[in-house]
């Protein structure tokens, strides 16, 4: 059993992806995710990260692991979706009896 860094935790962000950056042909090579309190957090590119490149100006539900590098957050996702409508997605985070479930029974911690 291997412990987790202390500069990592489970984390599910609620955002904006948008490109973080691109080749010279101006295809996006990486994205972050731009929380609706301005924060920015950059998506992994391996793993399920990678498909979320082709998502560049859709409002996702993104969930994994989060990691501080020096100031620099990077998430690492095992969970995302596009979420259709903003004000629908905190319509159901209202409802829900237990935000810090997404999807499953995995308790994840919210921020943004």
């Amino acid at each position: 059993m291997t412990k987790r860094s202390r500069k990592q935790q489970l984390v599910t962000l609620r955002g904006m992806i948008t490109p973080a950056d691109m080749d010279d042909m101006g295809r996006v090579t990486c994205v972050s995710i731009v929380t609706d309190d301005d924060e920015e957090y950059f998506i992994d590119p391996y793993g399920k990260g990678e498909h979320l490149t082709e998502q560049v100006d859709e409002y996702v539900v993104v969930s994994g692991t989060l990691h501080n590098d020096d100031g620099d957050y990077t998430i690492s996702v095992t969970r995302w979706n596009v979420v259709a409508d903003k004000e629908q997605d905190e319509d159901d985070e209202e409802e829900d009896d237990d935000p810090g479930y997404i999807d499953d029974d995995e308790p994840i911690e919210q921020l943004g």
